[in-house]
């Protein structure tokens, strides 16, 4: 699609958009109107006839750009000030670019940059001149000496790529079009300061994957000639040739667009990409000075991953993750580096929170910001500052990713990790909540409670087994063994007796058949719809199959009798209460599970068989509930015989012992229940990289989507489920966080940090326990000498909370909306002022204003201002 204004028409909306009318007035504000794209080019004005640095600002509902001085954020005045400049483009401009032509000489150290605007849906690159005050925009590509190049496809994304030292005097722009295919402009310096077209590049055969972003690698300077790639991000398989297909990012080395992609494997899909060439600090290195780092400069490319495959549940987590663009890594390989500690089967992804939205890297700024007094560390040339809260390090690259949450957070791509708003090693968990003794539950509410002394908790326990002092808040704290960087923020672990294992399992609506495989009385949790005569189609359907729901044999079904199914009735016993409460319950009856059943066409995500309660072994007494559920369970069985299928019952899921849930982790296994003086501790512990490869070679449920019929082998014996469930929760407690501080290089806190973790050595901790602890059941007054143990009663539950440490560096505005940011610009200011400010990023949202932050400077949140 081609759309142009004319000339003509161009120049008389710059003039009523620069708001030409009699009078003066200061302009109030940028005036922003919908933000779309911003970028940051060096140019002439008419706030300057000298060179300066410009912050372009596309206005999408208002079709124009506007023009504000990078340097001190003010706007650009029209030429009759009752507005900010702005320059007309059509059809809601929402792209935009600028690249360097790297002509500057010393006479000449600040040349005009090619800017270039795209409006939406359009295949024209259109032109802004930078180098005429008047700003005019190009945008009819069959003008005379055209500068607006059509592309003949719709631009979905545009990367400036570095000048060529070898080449001065041109500047070029690659462009990711629809259709897969990419092409690139290039822009030479013709009379004077005037920018002309040069050549325009399209691939002509289309790639097997569709682009959604571009980037491309920064330039290196020891090396003659141009030394960068562009970098193709895509949520499709970027060689769908391969078995199985690789996901990632796809390169064309340098500006042939015609070249045979190199493809770097990043184990999921990829939706946003950045690039630099960076100094990464040494494997072991906790060093926070410039000493952390290696000499060499290696390319890297930052690809933020599709939430469609990655996750806690996936083989790789979600975030930014950093891929290996050198040479020696081979077309079609995973391209993520390893592990530092080498714990996991690669380098863990940066978290951020939210959605990310963009994502642009900036390197060292040009002006060396050296020693600062005050700071633990100086920057000389190649590195830059970045502040965790009040605490500087140097580092030598720093990405800024703007989120769907209304935050713009910064990584720290020379430590690649996600930067902190202070030492992560300085939080850690609170500790078990105490719960209060209480009764055993009662059957009938105008019973008396049992007395004090009979009643009990659920309590931790330190590793010699004696319960923890409630009040004894070190003591508790070291209860718990946590790490850095393998331990989530988890608001409420929750430690249950016989709990509901998770809330996907709490009354859910249900089926009871007869299985065709088995011929057993089975439960599958789903509806069906069974036509006369045609199949069956079901809805509402819990994967019961899947490990990562942690059904085992044993557990327990609880159904209440009101709804064991239309028709069918029984007596049932009461549901147990807590003493004192007046709660009116339909009567239910209990059964155990007694095998997991693979998914069929009569129960496509599995089922469960349900066989009777058993009666308790002796000596103990016989359970008078057990004969009223046996009654139910007759009832239930004589309704499901033959092919019929008992729809609507109500059924929820119960551990058979101790149940760990977390809010946010969902279900975390079934840790022991331990005796007073004996503890039977339960780890939440990762097992390593290798053991992880394992686990998933020997799980073929591991990614399972549910669907049914499939083609995925779902075959599964005890011991493959068994190392279902380790491979689910070891996916949970990966590395979340690649730590680069210890107890001593975090000296202004080395005695707190040794409390809080003590006996702990980061980064290169060899036991990455996420989790350890131990419980047992207490009693309030036990008698002399009684040390139990103690029968715990449903429902009895302990609660705590972890923390990560991990508290993200971000900026935010806290104005209308400041959600949905639009787009996201580098900017160095080092050789425009003598502040201390050194490099800045710009985003841009819709809801009228862009943010400039910077994380050179020390606070929490990140310094930030306003532009509207």
């Amino acid at each position: 699609m081609t759309r142009s204004l004319p000339l003509a028409a161009a120049l008389a909306l710059a003039a009523a958009g620069s708001g030409c009318t009699k009078g003066e007035s200061s302009a109030a504000g940028a005036r922003l109107r919908q933000p779309e794209a911003i970028a940051v080019f060096q140019g002439v004005t008419l706030a300057s006839p000298k060179v300066r640095p410009y912050l372009a600002v596309a206005n999408a509902s208002r079709n124009d750009v506007a023009i504000v001085d990078a340097v001190t954020n003010d706007p650009v005045k029209a030429p009759v000030v009752l507005r900010t400049l702005v320059v007309p483009v059509p059809d809601r401009p929402s792209l935009l670019a600028a690249a360097s032509l790297g002509d500057e000489t010393v006479e000449q150290p600040h040349r005009a940059d090619l800017l270039v605007a795209v409006s939406a849906g359009d295949s024209v690159l259109q032109v802004i001149e930078t180098w005429d005050s008047k700003n005019l925009v190009h945008s009819d590509p069959a003008e005379a000496g055209a500068l607006a190049v059509d592309l003949g496809h719709d631009v979905l994304a545009l990367a400036p790529l570095p000048p060529d030292p070898a080449d001065p005097g041109v500047a070029r722009i690659a462009a990711a079009l629809s259709d897969g295919l990419v092409a690139v402009v290039a822009y030479r310096r013709g009379d004077g300061d005037a920018i002309v077209h040069g050549s325009t590049a399209i691939r002509t055969t289309p790639l097997p994957f569709q682009p959604v972003a571009i980037a491309a690698m920064p330039d290196d300077p020891a090396v003659p000639g141009l030394q960068t790639a562009i970098y193709l991000a895509s949520r499709e398989a970027v060689d769908p040739g391969a078995v199985p297909p690789i996901f990632g990012v796809a390169e064309l080395p340098g500006a042939d667009v015609e070249a045979q992609p190199r493809v770097l494997g990043a184990r999921a899909p990829t939706r946003l990409v950045a690039a630099a060439r960076l100094q990464e600090r040494f494997d072991h290195s906790a060093d926070s000075g410039t000493g952390a780092f290696q000499a060499e400069r290696v390319p890297r490319v930052y690809a933020v991953l599709d939430e469609s495959a990655c996750g806690p549940d996936k083989p790789i987590d979600c975030g930014v993750v950093t891929l290996d663009a050198g040479p020696a890594v081979p077309s079609g390989s995973m391209a993520i580096p390893d592990d530092y500690a080498g714990l996991m089967p690669h380098r863990a992804p940066m978290r951020v929170p939210g959605r990310p939205l963009a994502i642009v890297a900036a390197g060292p700024p040009a002006v060396p910001l050296g020693t600062v007094d005050g700071d633990p560390v100086d920057y000389p040339a190649g590195f830059m500052r970045l502040f965790m809260g009040s605490v500087g390090r140097a580092t030598t690259a720093v990405a800024a990713v703007p989120s769907d949450d209304g935050k713009v957070y910064f990584l720290d791509l020379g430590r690649f990790e996600t930067a902190t708003a202070a030492p992560i090693v300085q939080a850690r968990s609170t500790g078990p909540t105490a719960p209060e003794f209480e009764p055993p539950p009662q059957e009938d509410p105008a019973q008396e409670p049992p007395a004090t002394d009979e009643w009990l908790r659920l309590w931790i326990q330190d590793e010699n087994g004696a319960f923890v002092a409630p009040n004894d808040a070190a003591a508790r704290r070291n209860a718990l063994t946590t790490t850095p960087g393998f331990t989530p923020n988890e608001t409420v672990w929750s430690l249950i007796w016989e709990g509901v294992l998770s809330a996907d399992l709490a009354e859910r609506t249900g089926e009871v058949m007869t299985d065709v495989a088995t011929g057993q009385l089975a439960l599958a949790l789903q509806v069906g719809d069974r036509p006369s005569g045609g199949p069956a189609t079901f809805t509402q359907v819990a994967r019961l199959w899947h490990p990562a729901l942690g059904v085992k044999v044993n557990d327990i079904v609880v159904i209440p009798v009101n709804r064991m199914g239309a028709g069918l009735s029984c007596e049932g016993t009461r549901r147990l209460l807590p003493p004192g409460s007046t709660q009116v319950l339909p009567n239910e009856f209990e059964v155990r599970i007694g095998a997991l059943l693979p998914p069929s066409d009569q129960h496509p995500g599995g089922a469960v068989t349900l066989v009777p309660a058993a009666q308790p072994p002796p000596p103990a007494p016989p359970d008078e509930r057990i004969p009223a559920w046996q009654a139910c369970y007759d009832v239930l069985s004589a309704g499901a015989t033959g092919t019929n299928v008992v729809t609507g019952v109500r059924a929820t899921i119960r551990a058979s012992g101790l149940v760990l849930r977390g809010a946010a982790f969902g279900y975390a296994g079934r840790p022991p229940m331990g005796d007073p003086g004996v503890p039977r501790p339960h780890e939440l512990r990762y097992p390593g990289g290798a053991a992880e490869a394992q686990l998933t070679a020997e799980c073929p449920l591991a990614d399972w989507d549910g669907s049914w019929p499939t083609t995925h082998p779902l075959a599964c014996t005890d011991a493959c489920r068994t190392s279902c469930e380790q491979l689910v929760i070891a996916r949970k407690v990966r590395r979340l966080h690649n730590v680069s501080v210890t107890c001593e290089t975090n000296s202004a806190q080395r005695d707190t940090c040794n409390v809080l973790w003590p006996g702990n050595a980061f980064p290169t901790v060899n036991d990455p326990v996420a989790l350890k602890f131990q419980v047992a059941v207490q009693k309030q007054l036990p008698a002399p000498g009684d040390l139990g143990p103690y029968a715990p009663f449903r429902d009895m539950e302990l609660e705590f909370g972890t923390t990560s440490g991990v508290g993200e560096s971000a900026a935010s505005q806290s104005g209308t909306a400041p959600q949905h940011a639009t787009g996201a610009v580098p900017f160095d200011r080092t050789p425009w002022t003598t502040a201390a400010e050194g490099y800045r990023f710009y985003v841009s949202y819709p809801a009228d204003f862009v943010l400039d932050a910077t994380p050179s400077l020390s606070g929490n949140p990140v310094p930030s201002a306003v532009i509207r």
